[in-house]
């Protein structure tokens, strides 16, 4: 692939991951659980791009440091979870309520 096509390439997969995390803040800021599923497809997308462009390029230095960015991602991602899914309680409206048994 020439230069031209590397970098038409990169500026790609930039703007599909700045568009899907435009999108993710107002989830996020929610504690939406859409926005924790973008965040993770972000990732991946990111992991994705970066691994196909060093292949292009012919160079596997860069790719140790993003499997290690990558890694600490989902890490924090992971951790912050909790935060975004929805209790099983207030998520089924049918589900009877034991307080008021």
């Amino acid at each position: 692939m020439t230069i031209w096509g590397t970098i038409i390439f990169g500026v790609i997969g930039m703007a599909i991951v700045v568009v899907l995390e435009i999108i993710a803040i107002k989830p996020l800021k929610d504690k939406a659980y859409l926005g924790w599923r973008l965040a993770f497809y972000v990732i991946w997308i990111q992991l994705i791009f970066s691994v196909l462009n060093d292949i292009f390029l012919g160079t596997v230095s860069g790719l140790i440091g993003v499997i290690i960015g990558t890694i600490i991602a989902l890490f924090i991602l992971m951790q912050v979870r909790d935060y975004f899914i929805p209790d099983q309680k207030s998520a089924d409206p049918e589900s009877p309520d034991p307080e008021n048994s």
